[in-house]
């Protein structure tokens, strides 16, 4: 048989044998969870994983929304109404999210299973060509394709590993361009959709990651080439223009997206306190400070490599010992010294990362790939291809451990400074999985001795990155007191900007870690401490760093001992005798793993020694990651989970919203799969900036359920303004406020109703100013948020249920805004329709003043009144207002983004002109070498990859055209059928899970 034909039938074999697991898993009546085991109770309600909490309900109401015949731009649940376009996470113009739109709510649940592995199945798919591409052989090809699928977890939903399915196309890309003449062209055409793609799969900070990945790796390809510096830059040139005209070509997505990260938490995550925390010392910036340290750091590092390159040379025993003594104190003054100022010292990174189990043969797994590829690149003489690769281990290991001055230099790069998740990092765990079977298969073809030369080194690798590790722990303390450092950045300076924080920080347990927070209030002491299970694990005093009407504190804890994930809480002292609880990050204590770090580092010498045997263990890697990172089913009938508290919620017929003393129970977003709406935001897809705000300023003034003061009142006054109605909380919570009651309490949950509910649309004739000048600038508008704002309602007879608070920028209002006379709130404002992407609404105001409409105010959101266009107002630091007149008026509320509207219009001209082009122009693969030379194999790949691209190309233009249509002929705000009839009835009433019902 002919290669191209055994690959061929090799990857169908392959491609039978995944979908017959798969069958045999979704039609078991088993429906992947992504983490939540099947209930025996209730108890794991308050600890939904993160996709089952934000992106399942997401994406469940776009699908509704969609169905329904809407254009899926705004949705109103979450968080008082986000975008659902411009949410980096979402991915609503996949190819492969069309089946979720078909799909009924019946079927829904086996969609979100069948969707991740028709991913994954592409992405296996790639992979083996990749694979086979760069000379790999049959079996290791399909290993290492399977490895990776298995590591990055595509069989999850995150959006994270699905965008970064994409990146071994964009390589392979990047690899026929450098292979052939012919393929020059092949390559170049491809690439802008390809690079679309990754766009559109949903999440921006892995497509422009792998983007830049790609690009590298063409850079040091053309490197290897013998050609001059011009024709490298003019290649690099071009290849960067066709990814360029990929983002493009997903500027439905990338415009929107862009637009919501400038509105979004994203912002926050650009200054120096994200959350009011600074997580590890990740928000760290070099200054003159850290000069020290810096040459100690990089002069070590410069004298460990060229310590490295003598020692690999050294063929004299006597002489190595000492090279290698050297190499470790070398390796320890790095590490040491670069640790405090930014570098993650436990590797946990590293040795974690995506590569996260439970179980020791999951860490083995990762462990035992790890130090192979690592003693590929080190030691092993690879081709050029793999040598490009090992660039990519290299830089992506960098930034995992965050090391400076790298750090520095990427988080201040204009586009980059845009998006700050290090979560997924698919260049790394593709360049450990291909060069840990590169070099089994480079030792397979060497004789005996050049195998156990070969193990020799990578053996003196090994102990010299161990010992150089334990000696920067045991130097760490030393270096702090003789070199001290400054942890954070002076406020206000530019350097205040973090890099790339994550959402839960990974530690080794019994490490020592920094860790800060801040309060608008002011503090006479403060501690640190490390909660788990309601109980305080590890605690210790904190220093105060400023508390002038304010409370900035650090503080150093020692993590506990034992591993597990506990809360950072830090508890300050009030001059007023009282104190409060700050609430921080939730971080990971990680046990460090020994036994499989010492079986690693025994068995990869061996493999070198034996490929057979390593690559029956490599093998045995791929399977134990897929058993580790297998999903955990659950029923279709607990999906969503059969609450009988929702229950309760879903047979109140008025408007509400919800909330929760423990921002962490029934996640955010669960309920919008009921239909229910949530005030809190659920994560990095659903962080609208003014919200935050708002989650903010209640949170700190509501406290804790069994407490009863004046600022608690005035909390749920403004939650009742934001039209929350019900507190759902863990059973047995039990609320001390009068204005709470009790209407539920059962094994899943406790319900109270809040008395200053007040309905989502209200009337007020008074106003008052509290300006900010822009809600982006974080620092800037904390103070107004936390300070001017509580200092308003602590004014005695102020009500903000009465008196509406108006967040513009100053210099913007107007004439009237603080006319008085009337109640405000009393007089009704009926709702005559509310649509996803449009709101009606009718009052008959007894003077002139403001309707508010208890829904986020967000960039494309218009406003007319008696059809004039209004100025809309931003209220209560994250809700819609406008001015209305004396008597009778009606009020339209539309989405039109220009964003939107401009991104269309690009993406559906820019795909409609390649696809002309490419089929009139586009590269031709049909002078083809013979069967049996060498680049026949390059020629296959290329056909193979343009039929797959093309499978995906073609649904995905008809989606976006069809769209396109919409939004230039029905109008956004318009259903795309037929106008929807008013009615009285609000759009998210629903009586019944996973479903928009519109009242005809």
């Amino acid at each position: 048989m002919q290669p191209r034909n055994r690959d061929f039938a090799a990857a169908v074999l392959a491609f039978i044998g995944l979908w017959a697991c798969a069958n045999f898993y979704i039609f078991s009546g088993r429906v992947n969870s992504f983490g939540t085991p099947a209930l025996p109770g209730y108890a794991a309600v308050g600890h939904i994983w993160e996709m089952v909490y934000q992106e399942i309900p997401v994406r469940w109401t776009a699908a509704d929304i969609i169905r329904a015949g809407y254009f899926p731009a705004w949705t109103p649940y979450p968080e008082g109404g986000t975008p659902l376009i411009g949410k980096m996470q979402n991915g609503i113009f996949y190819p492969f999210h069309i089946l979720y739109y078909l799909a009924s709510a019946r079927w829904r649940a086996w969609a979100f299973t069948a969707v991740p592995f028709l991913s994954q199945t592409f992405a296996f798919a790639c992979l083996y060509l990749f694979a086979r591409l760069l000379g790999l052989p049959f079996f290791l090809s399909l290993l290492a394709g399977a490895a990776l699928v298995f590591s990055t977890g595509t069989s999850q939903l995150s959006p994270n590993p699905v965008t970064a399915l994409f990146f071994p196309v964009l390589l392979a890309l990047a690899e026929l361009y450098h292979r052939e003449d012919k393929l020059r062209s092949f390559a170049l055409w491809l690439l802008p959709p390809v690079t679309a793609l990754a766009f559109f799969a949903g999440h921006f900070e892995t497509a422009f990651r792998i983007s830049a990945m790609a690009g590298l790796y063409f850079v040091v390809r053309s490197f290897q080439k013998p050609q001059t510096n011009a024709r490298r830059l003019r290649q690099a040139a071009i290849f960067a223009g066709a990814q360029a005209l990929g983002v493009l070509l997903a500027a439905v997505q990338v415009l929107p997206g862009m637009e919501y990260v400038r509105w979004s938490y994203n912002r926050v995550w650009r200054t120096r306190l994200e959350y009011r925390w600074i997580y590890h010392t990740i928000g760290k910036h070099l200054g003159l400070s850290d000069l020290p340290l810096l040459i100690l750091g990089l002069g070590s590092a410069a004298t460990l490599a060229w310590i490295f390159r003598k020692l690999m040379r050294e063929r004299r025993p006597q002489k190595a010992g000492g090279l290698l003594v050297a190499g470790v104190a070398a390796l320890g003054l790095a590490v040491a010294a670069l640790s405090r100022l930014g570098l993650d010292a436990t590797a946990s990174g590293l040795l974690h990362g995506e590569m996260v189990s439970a179980t020791w043969r999951g860490e083995f797994s990762a462990v035992f790939l790890l130090l192979l590829a690592l003693g590929a690149a080190l030691v092993i003489d690879l081709e050029p291809e793999f040598k490009a690769l090992a660039a990519l281990l290299t830089v992506g290991a960098l930034i995992q451990i965050k090391a400076p001055p790298l750090s520095n230099l990427i988080a201040f790069l204009p586009i980059v400074k845009l998006f700050d998740n290090t979560g997924t990092t698919p260049e790394l765990t593709l360049s450990i999985c291909f060069l840990a079977a590169a070099a089994l298969a480079r030792l397979a073809k060497e004789d005996f001795r050049k195998r156990t030369a070969a193990a020799a080194k990578i053996f003196l690798c090994l102990i010299l990155l161990a010992g150089g590790c334990f000696f920067a722990r045991a130097i760490g303390p030393f270096m702090t007191r003789a070199l001290p450092t400054a942890i954070y950045s002076p406020a206000g300076s530019e350097a205040s900007n973090s890099f790339m924080g994550p959402e839960s920080a990974k530690a080794f347990a019994g490490a020592t870690e920094p860790f800060r927070a801040w309060s608008p209030l002011s503090c006479v002491s403060a501690a640190i401490a490390a909660v788990s299970g309601g109980q305080v694990r590890a605690s210790v005093p904190a220093e105060i760093l400023s508390s002038f009407g304010e409370c900035d504190l650090y503080g150093l804890l020692p993590l506990p001992v034992q591993p597990g994930d506990f809360e950072i809480l830090a508890k300050i002292a009030l001059p007023n005798g009282s104190s409060r609880i700050l609430i921080g990050p939730e971080v990971a204590t990680l046990k460090v793993p020994i036994w499989p770090l010492a079986a690693a580092a025994i068995t990869v010498p061996l493999a070198a020694v034996v490929p057979a045997a390593g690559v029956a263990l490599y093998a045995a890697s791929a399977v134990s990651w897929a058993a580790a990172e297998a999903p955990l089913p659950t029923s279709p009938s607990q999906f969503p989970f059969q609450l009988p508290g929702i229950k309760r919620l879903q047979g109140d017929p008025s408007l509400f919203r919800i909330d929760s003393f423990d921002y962490s129970f029934l996640e955010a977003d669960y309920a919008n799969l009921y239909g229910i709406p949530d005030i809190r935001n659920g994560g990095d897809n659903l962080d609208v900036l003014p919200t935050v705000y708002f989650n903010f300023l209640t949170r700190s003034l509501i406290g804790d359920p069994s407490s009863n003061s004046a600022s608690q009142a005035q909390g749920l006054r403004l939650l009742g303004l934001a039209n929350i109605k019900y507190f759902v909380d863990a059973p047995n919570v039990h609320a001390a406020s009068p204005s709470l009651k009790e209407v539920y309490s059962g094994p899943d949950m406790s319900i109270h109703e809040n008395a200053f509910s007040m309905p989502r649309a209200s009337f007020f004739s008074k106003a008052v100013e509290v300006p900010i000048a822009d809600i982006r600038d974080w620092n800037a508008g904390r103070e107004l948020a936390f300070k001017d704002v509580p200092q308003l309602l602590s004014t005695p007879g102020f009500n903000p249920q009465k008196t509406l608070i108006l967040n513009d920028p100053p210099g913007e209002k107007l004439a009237e805004s603080n006319a008085v006379g009337g109640k405000g709130g009393k007089t009704p404002v009926q709702i005559l329709s509310y649509e996803p992407n449009r709101v009606i609404l009718s009052v008959k105001a007894p003077a002139s003043g403001y309707v508010f409409l208890a829904d986020n105010d967000f960039p494309g959101w218009e406003a007319s009144v008696d059809g004039k266009s209004s100025r809309i107002h931003r209220a209560d630091l994250a809700f819609r207002a406008v001015r209305v007149p004396a008597g009778p008026s009606k009020i339209v509320f539309s989405y039109d983004s220009l964003a939107i509207k401009f991104g269309t219009a690009v993406t559906a001209l820019g795909l409609t002109a390649w696809l002309v082009l490419f089929l009139w122009r586009g590269p031709s693969l049909k002078d083809s070498p013979q069967a049996d030379s060498a680049a026949a194999l390059n020629f296959w790949t290329a056909r193979a990859l343009r039929w797959l691209l093309l499978g995906l190309m073609i649904p995905a233009m008809t989606f976006w055209s069809l769209w396109g249509l919409f939004v230039f002929g029905g109008g956004i705000q318009n259903r795309f059928n037929r106008p929807a009839p008013l009615s009285s009835v609000p759009f998210g009433s629903m009586q019944s899970a996973g479903g928009l019902h519109q009242t005809r």
